[in-house]
């Protein structure tokens, strides 16, 4: 059975690529808000697997939507960025930091260590 990934990012672009990437091995259900990310995460927890959460978004930080979402139910989560991860956060709430930019094989690579983790 394929995965279900939730991923957050409010660069629309970046979500295509993640789209590209990650179609054929998971099942995506991808967000550019993420307050609508919230709503879908309360109703459908129960069907995500895994979580990537953009860190830098216009009005949110990555590690306070992982916070929020952990709370509802906690699932692996990464936290993606092009900042260093030691300066992001000293109370860590993601599993595994996924640098920006990245290509197609170090995204599939960080997913399956992800899913990995929880397993």
């Amino acid at each position: 059975m394929r995965k279900r990934l939730l991923i957050i990012d409010d660069d629309k672009v970046v979500l295509e690529l993640y789209k590209y990437i990650l179609r054929d091995n998971f099942n995506l259900v991808l967000f550019d808000n993420p307050e609508n990310a919230l709503l879908y995460y309360e109703k459908n927890h129960k069907r995500i697997d895994a979580i990537l959460c953009d860190y830098f978004m216009s009005k949110h930080k990555g590690n306070t939507i992982i916070k929020h979402l952990h709370e509802i139910e906690y699932k692996p989560s990464a936290l993606v960025s092009g900042t260093v991860k030691e300066f992001l956060s000293k109370e860590k709430l993601w599993d595994i930091f996924l640098e920006k930019p990245f290509n197609r094989d170090y995204l599939l690579r960080g997913v399956r260590r992800l899913l990995n983790a929880s397993a």
